[in-house]
């Protein structure tokens, strides 16, 4: 459902804009929507195309894991007391002791989906699914993350909270009045990263273009382009990056615990499925700072240039 559709009621996915949750939410970007405020430039709907495509399969692997029946509703639920208040809901589990149970479907890219399997549901996730849970007058929710790249479903459930729902209609209550008052929420500040990533950022901010392209760009000789393929693999590199610097980080870690545990067993241990070395290795290496001191000669006559492409990414901010 398109932005435009969507500008007469709150949904489940704007309580985290309404509470303007990091590390994508804020309340004047939606306030923009709501309102009919034309965004500067098109949205990108990658994800959302990503969605539709990958979320039939994150449901029928979660049906499998859990032996739960899943009924496709594509309903759209209005809240009897509050009208603004409505739940697009495109799942639900059915024939359950408790009921039916809102199931929440994800599938984000590689770095988010290890972020949730490591640290949990994010705050806006579950706020979400506490406002389906009032509109669908549920007592449970299922919420499921599904990474395409490493072909696995991560999911648990959510009960109903009374006092979380009660903090959810509250803030959805303040914000629609701010709707029907034509009064725009608070602005976040301009180098908040959510400012240059936002389709109403020159709305809002007087951002220009050239701050979207090259914010504190130094480089005079390269070109300034706009093209959404490849800013799609950009971002896309920057997620793996992410992922593999906290992998990194992980094995870091995990390594220095293995090391002070051989400390006290032996330089070779066989372990389960695993066989483990911690011994000294001597190896020579040429000092070439020495070599060039000594032999200047020698360097100058087997030294030769060699040339060869090289593709650096560097962040713009």
């Amino acid at each position: 459902m398109s932005d435009m559709e969507r500008k007469g009621f709150i949904g489940g996915s704007d309580v985290s804009d309404i509470f303007s949750i990091p590390p994508y939410g804020c309340a004047r970007r939606l306030w923009y929507v709501k309102t009919g405020i034309e965004p500067d430039y098109p949205k990108d709907n990658f994800h959302l195309r990503r969605g539709k495509i990958l979320e039939p399969v994150a449901a029928m692997l979660y049906a499998q894991e859990t032996g739960h029946k899943i009924r496709k509703r594509n309903l759209r639920l209005i809240d009897d007391e509050y009208p603004f208040m409505a739940a697009l809901l495109d799942r639900e589990v059915v024939k359950d002791e408790r009921g039916p149970g809102v199931l929440e479907v994800k599938c984000p890219g590689m770095r988010t989906y290890l972020d949730v399997k490591r640290k949990g549901i994010q705050d806006a996730y579950i706020l979400q699914i506490q406002h389906y849970l009032r509109v669908r007058k549920a007592e449970w929710g299922a919420f499921c993350a599904f990474s395409a790249e490493l072909a696995e479903v991560f999911h648990f459930e959510v009960m109903r909270d009374e006092e979380l729902i009660q903090k959810v209609v509250e803030g959805e209550l303040a914000f629609w009045e701010l709707v029907q008052r034509h009064t725009a929420p608070d602005k976040l500040d301009k180098k908040d990263k959510r400012c240059l990533q936002c389709t109403h950022g020159t709305t809002c901010q007087g951002i220009t273009n050239e701050e979207y392209l090259a914010f504190a760009q130094t480089d005079s000789s390269i070109e300034l382009v706009l093209d959404e393929e490849l800013e799609r693999y950009t971002n896309e590199y920057w997620e793996v990056k992410a992922v593999k610097d906290e992998a990194d980080e992980m094995m870091d870690s995990v390594k220095e615990k293995i090391k002070m545990r051989m400390e006290v067993l032996a330089p070779k241990v066989q372990v389960g499925s695993s066989k483990v070395y911690y011994t000294d290795v001597v190896s020579n290496r040429w000092d070439t700072k020495k070599l060039a001191v000594v032999h200047p000669e020698l360097v100058a006559e087997f030294k030769k240039p060699s040339q060869s492409k090289r593709l650096a990414l560097y962040r713009v901010r």
